[in-house]
């Protein structure tokens, strides 16, 4: 196979490939920064109540 044929294929596979429905999660990058905003939300609920339980357990 010759290289113009090689690259006439490309372009025919990548031409059908740009018709295809993506099945599936697109926003990955979104869910990542759901779980992180919640990680935020229980560290800042749980920071008060977590300090002084560990300094009375290195002083005790």
């Amino acid at each position: 196979m010759e290289e113009s044929d090689f690259e006439e294929k490309y372009n025919e596979i990548r031409k059908m490939n740009s018709n295809l429905v993506v099945i599936g999660k697109t926003n990955i990058d979104n869910d990542k920064e759901d779980f992180d905003n919640e990680a935020e939300d229980d560290d800042a609920d749980n920071g008060d109540e977590s300090e002084g339980d560990d300094f009375e357990q290195e002083t005790g």
